[in-house]
């Protein structure tokens, strides 16, 4: 599910088991350079995901960046 919260590009993903509930939910920011879109992992869930995915020019580790407001994503997801 994607939204734009604060002006970043945010898509959370994880599994349903068959149920409403995501479980192992993974946060994902979206940048573009220069056209290139740029994913950066956001939490642990993701982080584990791109372990298995492998890094790349496009797929990165958000170390470093402002920390998502988890909370708020997962409001405007409702």
């Amino acid at each position: 599910m994607y939204s734009l919260v604060d002006s970043r590009h945010v898509v959370r993903c994880g599994i349903s088991f068959g149920s409403p509930e995501l479980a192992q939910k993974g946060y994902w920011e979206i940048e573009s350079n220069n056209g290139i879109p740029i994913i950066y992992a956001m939490n642990g869930k993701a982080l584990s995901a791109l372990d298995k995915m492998g890094y790349s020019e496009i797929f990165k580790a958000g170390n470093g960046r402002s920390p998502l407001n988890i909370t708020k994503i997962d409001e405007l997801l409702k």
